[in-house]
């Protein structure tokens, strides 16, 4: 079950990376740049790991990009550059293997739960 859920993610990852780069021609170099910068999010780790897990989920999840897209898209306006940027870096995190997080240890995730 986990290889499929990452191989979902995968395919969603690939079809975002296509609009970053052919349909909005956006930056090669901008996207290596920027594409960890959600990851600052895991800062709240250094307070303890309830704090971390929910700084890091709240970047991490769908919820928020999902409410601004749905935003971009009742305004009529054009994805956005760093919105893209978010949804790509979910999706790379979650291709990967890396899930939201539980507040009991920074390696304890959801994507880890799902073969339990």
């Amino acid at each position: 079950m986990k290889k499929l859920v990452k191989i979902e993610y995968a395919l969603l990852l690939i079809m975002l990376l296509f609009l970053y780069f052919y349909k909005y021609n956006f930056s090669w170099i901008w996207l290596f740049v920027l594409i960890l910068v959600p990851d600052i999010s895991a800062i709240g780790y250094l307070i303890n790991t309830k704090i971390g897990a929910y700084t890091y989920n709240a970047v991490h999840s769908f919820i928020f990009p999902t409410i601004i897209l749905i935003m971009f898209l009742l305004l009529n306006q054009d994805i956005s550059f760093w919105l893209l940027i978010w949804f790509i870096h979910i999706l790379m995190d979650r291709s990967l293997g890396y899930g939201l997080k539980y507040t009991d240890n920074f390696k304890h995730t959801n994507i880890d739960r799902m073969d339990n």
